[in-house]
């Protein structure tokens, strides 16, 4: 990694190289982005990433340096969260930036960036609470899942149950979260950031964090759940990840809750039932929702239907058991198609 305790190491040329790779992440809109890049890159590897997407030899033919090194200083980058593998042409891998969002997660996973300390972290949340969240809002990337042991209904699906997800799995990782790397607000757990498969094989590739048993990742769940944390997971059938997301620092649920961008995140297919002969009005479930959905009126609880995200963490919560979820909406409400899934790992360099 470039040394972060030199910002003067970077040449002029740095600047405008980083404002042109700014806009190959989609970002030309903003001033900070271009200042992370020339902490993270010098100006030789902006010219690298500038020359994908592309396979190594043409990457090396572009940049006018022998085939052999630029493969290492591919593999250096992507070990560094920097550039990704999206495939391979006659046995190269093609390289390639990917979008602003998932490139800062993949940044931000890695604890060997820690030692370029608070600011760096700053420029992040900076990035984006000021630029990222008005630019470019996020769309329902990500899906609320239920807290299961609450739902009432039987036609829980596979994709919607975390349990579930853990269970089908081939391979299951833990890393820490992103966003509370960025935000610092609250004192959450990092590492419960669950990855399966192809991104498991991602995260255990870069060595971000450590592989875990089926039972761990479980126990990770129940967890959360009592911290009060919101499951969430990529919003398709083809789920690879659950964040345990915190309502101060997730990138969604602050999205939504922080700037009233309720498109940030989908909710799940189901909401809250109340059996009003058990419910006292205690108004527990107030305390414990973050979407203003049961909400206090006046000493009494009311429920805000189109507030409600259906995280399920008010019925869990709820001392009398007086709430229990159901399915309001369709199997439909998921779509179809694979999330980000890196399953494309480059050859080991020796």
């Amino acid at each position: 990694m470039p040394s972060p305790s030199n910002p003067a190491i970077h040449q002029q040329s740095s600047r405008s190289l980083s404002r042109e790779l700014s806009e190959r992440f989609g970002v030309d809109y903003s001033d900070i982005f271009p200042r992370l890049l020339q902490i993270l890159l010098t100006a030789e590897e902006m010219r690298l990433l500038l020359a994908t997407p592309n396979p190594t030899a043409s990457v090396a033919e572009s940049v006018g340096r022998e085939d052999r090194d630029v493969a290492q200083a591919l593999y250096d980058l992507y070990m560094r969260g920097l550039v990704f593998v999206t495939g391979y042409t006659d046995s190269q891998p093609v390289w390639n930036v990917i979008d602003s969002g998932r490139f800062m997660d993949c940044v931000l996973f890695d604890p060997r960036y820690d030692q370029y300390g608070d600011e760096f972290f700053d420029l992040w949340r900076e990035f984006f609470n000021r630029e990222m969240v008005v630019h470019q809002p996020p769309q329902h990337s990500l899906r609320v899942l239920p807290v299961e042991e609450v739902v009432r209904s039987t036609r829980i699906l596979d994709i919607e149950s975390a349990r579930a997800i853990v269970h089908h799995a081939r391979r299951a990782a833990v890393q820490r979260c992103p966003c509370r790397v960025r935000e610092r607000r609250c004192d959450n757990p990092l590492d419960v950031c669950l990855s399966f498969d192809g991104l498991a094989d991602y995260v255990l590739s870069r060595e971000l964090g450590r592989e875990v048993t089926k039972q761990e990742a479980v126990h990770i769940l129940e967890r959360c759940e009592d911290l009060g944390l919101v499951h969430q997971t990529i919003n398709s059938d083809q789920p690879d990840v659950i964040c345990n997301c915190c309502p101060c620092c997730c990138s969604l649920l602050r999205s939504i809750i922080s700037y009233g961008i309720r498109a940030a995140s989908a909710a799940s297919r189901f909401r809250p039932a109340v059996d009003e002969d058990l419910c006292v009005h205690c108004l527990v479930c107030t305390e414990v929702c973050h979407f203003s959905a049961m909400v206090d009126h006046g000493g009494e609880r009311a429920f805000v239907a189109q507030n409600c995200f259906g995280c399920g963490l008010c019925a869990y919560n709820c001392p009398q058991e007086a709430i229990k979820l159901v399915d309001v909406l369709p199997p439909e409400h998921i779509p179809a198609g694979p999330g980000f899934n890196p399953s494309c790992l480059p050859p080991a360099m020796e």
